[in-house]
C-alpha cells in the first residue's frame, strides 16, 4: 500500500510539473501546488531566479512565452533588484505583482512608499497600474509602460510633492478652470453687447444732434457744437473701451482653446507619454459635426480615415467631450 501511495505521489508531481513547459528557455517547474480552484507553479532559471505562476486554466504556450518576455523586461530593470515575481493568468490577461528587494533612483530609496509592490497588467500591451503612499496620501500611478525611466520619474513625481501630484492627476482640476474661463467669457460677451447697443445709442444721438447743429446754427452754435463734441468724444472713450473688451475676449478664447487641448492632451496618453492633439484633425472633426450634427465617433473616424487625415479613435472622442459635451 505504501508502495501504491508513493508511485501515486510520484505520479501526480509528474503530471504536475507537465503542465507547463519552458524547458527550451532554460527554465524548468520547481514545484506546483493548488490553491482552492488555481494552481500555483513555481519556475526556476538556470541561474536560480525563482517566479510563480497561478492559474485555473493552463495557460497556452503564446501566453507563458508573454509571461518570460515580460520576465525579461523587468530583469533588465537598473534600479529594482531582487524581490519576488508573481504572474496571474486569467485567459488572456496577464497580472504581474513585483515586489522589489531594492528600488533606489539617484541615491533615493523609493521601496518604502510602494510597499505593496510594483503591479503590471498585459492583454495587448503592458501597462502598470500601482499604489504610492507618502504623507497619508494614496496616490495611483497608471499608465502605459514605455520604459524603466519614465516608471521611475513618475513615482520619484509622487514623492516630491504628493499634493501637486493628486491635483495634476485629477482632470477635474483642468475641467473646473476651464468652466471658470468660459463663465468669465460669457459675462464678457454680454457686457460687449451691451456696449455696443450704446455705442449706436450714441451714434444715432450723435447723428440727430449734428442735424439739429446744422437747422439751430446761428442761434445754438457754439453750444451745440460743444456738446456734439462732447458726445463725439464718448463715442470715441466707449469705442477704445470696446476693443479693448474684444481683445480681451479673444484673448480668453484663445485660452478657453489652450485650456481644451491641454486637458486633451493631459488624457490622450500612449506609453506614458501625454500627446497633443493635431489640430488639422481637430479641425476637420468640428466641421464634420457642423455640417452633420448627428455622426458619431464610428462616423467620423471612417470620414477621416477615407479622407487621410491623421487622428485616433480616442482624440476623436476627447474632441467630442471637451467641444461639443458629446460623452
Amino acid at each position: 500500500m505504501r508502495r501504491l501511495a508513493l508511485v501515486a505521489s510520484l505520479l501526480a508531481l509528474a503530471v504536475a510539473a507537465g503542465a507547463i513547459d519552458l524547458s527550451s528557455r532554460g527554465i524548468n517547474v520547481a514545484s506546483s501546488v493548488s490553491d482552492g480552484d488555481r494552481t500555483i507553479t513555481t519556475l526556476k532559471d538556470t541561474a536560480g531566479r525563482t517566479f510563480t505562476v497561478s492559474y485555473r486554466v493552463e495557460p497556452s504556450q503564446a501566453v507563458l512565452e508573454q509571461i518570460v518576455r515580460i520576465r525579461d523586461l523587468l530583469a533588465t530593470f537598473k534600479n529594482v533588484k531582487g524581490g519576488s515575481l508573481r504572474f496571474t493568468v486569467t485567459g488572456a490577461l496577464i497580472e504581474t505583482l513585483l515586489i522589489p528587494h531594492q528600488f533606489g533612483v539617484t541615491g533615493q530609496d523609493l521601496r518604502p512608499y510602494v510597499t505593496a509592490g510594483l503591479f503590471f497588467t498585459y492583454t495587448d500591451s503592458l501597462e502598470y497600474d500601482f499604489r504610492v503612499t507618502k504623507d497619508n496620501l494614496f496616490m495611483r500611478i497608471r499608465g502605459p509602460f514605455s520604459g524603466e525611466d519614465a516608471l521611475e520619474a513618475e513615482v520619484q513625481s509622487a514623492v516630491a510633492d504628493p499634493a501637486k501630484f493628486v491635483q495634476r492627476s485629477d482632470p477635474n482640476y483642468v475641467l473646473n478652470h476651464l468652466d471658470q474661463v468660459e463663465s468669465k467669457l460669457t459675462s464678457l460677451g454680454k457686457a460687449i453687447d451691451a456696449l455696443t447697443q450704446m455705442t449706436n445709442t450714441l451714434a444715432e444721438s450723435t447723428t440727430a444732434l449734428q442735424q439739429s447743429l446744422q437747422e439751430s446754427a446761428a442761434a445754438l452754435g457754439d453750444q451745440l457744437a460743444q456738446q456734439g463734441d462732447q458726445l463725439a468724444q464718448q463715442k470715441d472713450a466707449l469705442a477704445q473701451q470696446k476693443d479693448v473688451l474684444a481683445a480681451q475676449n479673444q484673448a480668453l478664447q484663445k485660452e478657453v482653446e489652450l485650456l481644451r487641448f491641454a486637458a486633451m492632451r493631459s488624457e490622450n496618453v500612449e506609453w506614458f507619454t501625454a500627446r497633443a492633439l493635431p489640430r488639422d484633425g481637430v479641425s476637420r472633426v468640428l466641421a464634420l459635426k457642423q455640417e452633420i450634427p448627428t455622426l458619431t465617433v464610428a462616423d467620423v473616424s471612417k470620414q477621416l480615415k477615407a479622407e487621410k487625415v491623421t487622428i485616433s479613435d480616442k482624440e476623436i472622442r476627447l474632441v467630442f467631450a471637451y467641444y461639443l459635451g458629446e460623452y
